[in-house]
């Protein structure tokens, strides 16, 4: 056993050289692809090293060294209206990504998406019949990669009770992704009506979101 003890080592040493050149690999070619180098070359020397596969799928979440978003909650007060359109528009957009919805207040707690914007979703595409109403847990601020306020109201209230870790996935809708409409806060149907426009406008965001996230 003791003269095996040499080789077992040296093979040992050899596997984790390798592992890191793989390592090393998969980080120079998403970074690599950033700035447009071919992704066959990349490829076929990181198959080489046996990092195929793994440096796929670290290409599909990195774009310019930075991590795509996989998950998103969006957030208003009641949990049936906007934020619930924002998530059923996004769900049609991109069915692979994980997306929910939540209330700052949990007074609708169960109840379904108002009526009135399930027949504007619906003129639009788009079902919300599945839709049931939650409040934010703290949870919800570890969970998503991004979490969504539809007016700055709901924003400070998320401010207020986000850990300061986690203070960086907070963005405000409209300003950020759709400020080409020139609104602060998305308009709340349930005290002004008008379901079909708030869901455009809604549409209009999250086809920005899209956009500016490269989902």
């Amino acid at each position: 056993m003791r003269q095996n003890g040499p080789y077992l080592w040296a093979t040992a040493l050899i596997y984790q050289i390798v592992i890191s050149a793989s390592s090393h690999l998969c980080l120079a070619s998403a970074s690599a692809v950033g700035f447009g180098l071919p992704r066959r070359t990349l490829s076929a020397h990181s198959s080489a090293l046996g990092g195929g596969s793994s440096c796929r799928r670290r290409q599909v979440v990195m774009i310019n060294g930075e991590k795509k978003p996989s998950s998103i909650l969006f957030v208003c007060l009641g949990n049936i209206n906007r934020s619930a359109a924002a998530e059923g528009y996004m769900r049609s957009k991109r069915p692979s990504l994980h997306v929910e919805s939540a209330g700052t207040g949990g007074h609708f707690a169960g109840a379904a998406a108002d009526d009135d914007m399930q027949l504007a979703a619906r003129q639009r595409g788009v079902d919300l019949s599945s839709h049931r109403a939650r409040q934010v847990t703290d949870q919800d601020f570890v969970r998503f990669d991004m979490v969504v306020a539809m007016d700055s109201s709901n924003l400070r209230s998320l401010q207020q009770r986000c850990p300061a870790a986690y203070q960086s996935k907070l963005h405000l809708f409209l300003p950020k992704y759709a400020s080409h409409l020139g609104l602060s806060d998305t308009p709340d149907p349930y005290y002004e009506g008008g379901h079909l426009r708030v869901f455009d406008i809604i549409s209009q965001g999250i086809d920005g979101l899209i956009a500016s996230e490269k989902l």
